[in-house]
């Protein structure tokens, strides 16, 4: 079997692991986006999203985007499938 290390920039690239894994990389990095933490409160307190981490970063892309988000078997799926977890964490990152 052929390995390979990753080095600290491969890291970086790295997310994921299961849906609720997923949602807290996508609500940290909604909160830490001065442009998004607002909308993070609103959809808060949308009585739809019952205050659930998960809805309310669906809500979120959906608002900002346009970004229509699944469950699969272990992990989020964007627009079905159009986009990738870490292109959305992309995304939410250099939103402004």
């Amino acid at each position: 079997m052929n390995r390979k290390e990753l080095d600290i920039d491969m890291l970086a690239n790295v997310t994921g692991g299961s849906i609720e894994s997923e949602t807290a990389e996508l609500k940290a990095a909604i909160l830490k986006n001065p442009h998004l933490s607002d909308l993070w409160n609103r959809c808060m307190a949308d009585p739809m999203n019952e205050g659930d981490d998960w809805w309310i970063c669906a809500d979120v892309l959906y608002q900002v985007w346009d970004i229509c988000t699944g469950t699969g078997r272990d992990c989020n799926i964007y627009e079905y499938g159009d986009y990738t977890h870490a292109q959305i964490l992309d995304m939410i990152r250099k939103y402004k």
